[in-house]
């Protein structure tokens, strides 16, 4: 299944605007104004490496994931009338010699992983949603549902492999659970992504007990923590994707719901 023109054009965005690139495209303009502007120039190139600095820092990274842990807890015990456990994946690895050629990212594992722990100690059902944008023989959910099989000896019993994104997940599962009349379920993705998946599901029209994995705002400090680091910039690309995606979401919602009252009013006025 082919990626459509809109998931293309908004992966370019968030690759250019977003870290790893978007600091440097800062500095990169920054240098090329330089001789033409340069106060503006300056201040282009300048900020662009502050801000790379500073998203590079563990501790930066921890206090902005703070928010999403606050937001959402451990979840402590699976809520009575739960009926499926959905697990969102978080990305494969195509050039995986050693798995055969192709596996789950470490991110999906870690889902994956917990989304197990959860199945076991709960005899729920568990359905895995990821489609394959990036191309590969088998879509992600045929992956996790490998995992899941022979490293924890949990049989899924739904895979969603269509979705290309979160709210993709949302809407293709629904899709397969409503014929089984699920409607109440334990929600496995990252902390960070929780927040706006949990509002796409419950779009859906269904009840979600969050279970969020991947806490770090908690970690001890030391002098590490402000030493720059490849993983705290991963972090921090995480963190500010997921705002985006929350801000724009919140955007569309308050002008549709500006429209809807225009045209109400509109079609009230005599």
């Amino acid at each position: 299944m082919l990626a459509s023109v809109g998931f293309v054009l908004k992966k370019v965005a968030e690759a250019l605007l977003l870290p790893p690139f978007g600091p440097y495209l800062a500095m990169l303009i920054g240098a090329a104004l330089v001789t033409r502007a340069r106060i503006g120039g300056r201040v282009l190139f300048i900020g662009g490496a502050v801000c790379a600095l500073l998203l590079s820092l563990p501790i930066v990274a921890d206090y902005a994931q703070w928010w999403f842990e606050v937001e959402h807890p451990v979840l402590t015990e699976i809520p009575v009338g739960a009926q499926a456990i959905v697990v969102l994946g978080a990305g494969r690895r195509l050039g995986a010699l050693e798995w055969g050629g192709e596996t789950v990212s470490s991110n999906t594992l870690e889902r994956v992983r917990y989304a197990a722990w959860l199945a076991k100690l709960s005899h729920l059902p568990v359905l895995v949603s990821g489609g394959a944008p990036d191309g590969g023989r088998h879509p992600e959910a045929y992956w996790m549902a490998q995992v899941l099989k022979q490293d924890y000896g949990i049989s899924v019993r739904w895979q969603e492999g269509q979705s290309f994104d979160t709210e993709e997940n949302a809407r293709m599962s629904h899709a397969i659970l409503q014929a089984d009349q699920v409607t109440s379920i334990v929600l496995v993705t990252d902390v960070i992504q929780m927040p706006r998946a949990l509002e796409l599901f419950r779009r859906q029209g269904f009840t979600v007990a969050a279970a969020p994995l991947g806490y770090a705002a908690h970690a001890s400090i030391s002098w590490q923590s402000f030493l720059p680091d490849a993983h705290a910039y991963a972090r921090m690309a995480a963190v500010l994707h997921e705002g985006v995606g929350l801000g724009v979401r919140r955007g569309i919602e308050f002008i549709e719901g500006r429209y809807e009252k225009l045209h109400a009013f509109i079609s009230d006025t005599p």
